[in-house]
Parts: C-alpha cells; structure tokens; sequence
C-alpha cells in the first residue's frame, strides 16, 4: 500500500459539528466555554472547515445557532455551512 502524497494531505478538512453533547452539556441549558475553547484549538491546530450538522441548523433553533456563531466567533472560528434539512427521510 502506498503512502499519501504530501499534496493529498492538503485537501479540505471538515469536521461535522453537532452541538448537543459536544459543545453543550445534555440536561444543562448553555454552551460550555472550556469545550468552545478546546473545539477552537482544533479548528486552528488542524485547519479544518466546520459544518453544521445538529438540529440547531433549523429555523427554530436559530437564536441557538447566533449565540454558538457569536461564541466561536469570538475565538476566530465561522461556520463553513450547514448540512440540508431534508424533507424526507433518506432510505
């Protein structure tokens, strides 16, 4: 088997973000500051582009989804883009 070419390794990176659980604590309303910081870290460390994957992608989370823009923002993180909402399920 042969090892990746260094220009291989250059392609983009995406990380699917879902909120609860991973940057919020189930049963506590909030987002948690050190998780922020640590999702922050590897955003820079690895360069990768964040997509929004979680159920605060819909219109009615969308209050949710301004104060997580705002809280990475502040640390130089934005959102690449959001997966779709499907109408039906896929299957």
């Amino acid at each position: 088997m042969s090892r990746s070419s260094p220009s291989a390794c250059s392609a983009l990176k995406v990380i699917f973000l879902d909120i609860d659980g991973v940057l919020s604590s189930f049963g506590i309303r909030g987002l948690c500051g050190t998780r922020l910081d640590l999702f922050a870290d590897i955003i820079k460390q690895t360069g990768a582009e964040v997509v929004l994957s979680s159920t605060w992608r819909h219109p009615h989370c969308r209050e949710q989804r301004m104060r997580l823009q705002q809280e990475l923002g502040k640390r130089d993180v934005e959102f690449f883009g959001m997966t779709p909402i499907l109408d039906k399920p896929v299957g």
